[in-house]
Formats: C-alpha cells, sequence, structure tokens
C-alpha cells in the first residue's frame, strides 16, 4: 500500500546508534516505495525534506539550511564529511589523552594519527 510506504518514509528519523550514512541510505531505499511522482524534482526534494527534520545533529541541519540548491547528494556529501570530521577529531582526542597520560609528547604522536 502506498499510503504506508509513504508515511515510513516521511517519519523515518536518524536513531540513536545510527550512522549518518545508514539513515541517508535508507532515506534513498525508502523514497522508491513512495508514490512520489518519480519526476526526479519531486523525489529529492521529499529526500532533502525527510533528512533535515529527521537527522539528529542539530548543526548539520543548520547548516543544510541555510545551503542554497540544495538536492540530496548535495547534502549527503555535506554530511557524511562532518560525521567524518567529527570521527578524526574523536579519534585525535583520544590519542592526545593517552599520549598525555603516558607522559610522552603530543606532537611525537600526531604523525602515527594519520598512519
Amino acid at each position: 500500500m502506498s499510503f504506508t510506504n509513504d508515511f515510513c518514509f516521511n517519519q523515518r528519523h536518524q536513531g540513536e546508534g545510527d550512522s549518518l550514512n545508514h539513515f541517508l541510505m535508507d532515506c534513498r531505499r525508502l523514497v522508491k516505495n513512495c508514490y512520489y511522482e518519480k519526476a526526479e524534482p519531486q523525489e529529492e526534494k521529499m529526500l532533502v525534506i525527510v533528512v533535515v527534520q529527521g537527522i539528529r545533529d542539530n548543526s548539520v541541519r543548520e547548516d543544510i539550511l541555510r545551503m542554497d540548491n540544495t538536492y540530496f547528494e548535495k547534502v549527503a556529501e555535506y554530511g557524511r564529511g562532518v560525521e567524518l570530521s567529527k570521527a578524526r577529531a574523536q579519534k585525535f582526542e583520544d590519542k592526545t589523552r593517552v599520549v598525555q597520560e603516558a607522559g610522552a609528547s603530543v606532537v611525537d604522536s600526531v604523525e602515527d594519527l594519520f598512519s
């Protein structure tokens, strides 16, 4: 039933343990079963709306809302970049903490972080 598919798609939100990439790909999968006109602009518009509504990170949402000519791939690329940057920053923080606890110099271990 198309109404059920539309409802499931429109209710999709990024879950607590849900990576942004998983959320985006699930939205892309769900919209394919909806009753929207298959004309690219309507499906694309609905994808962006659901992503903006369902994304957990408010700062990413705000950034997306400031974008001009927003389309799904642009939003997905931006979101993945933010998620990757945050993961790298967390890795750096973790590594820095370990190094500091061990009494070694942070500068000496930065090379190890990116290798």
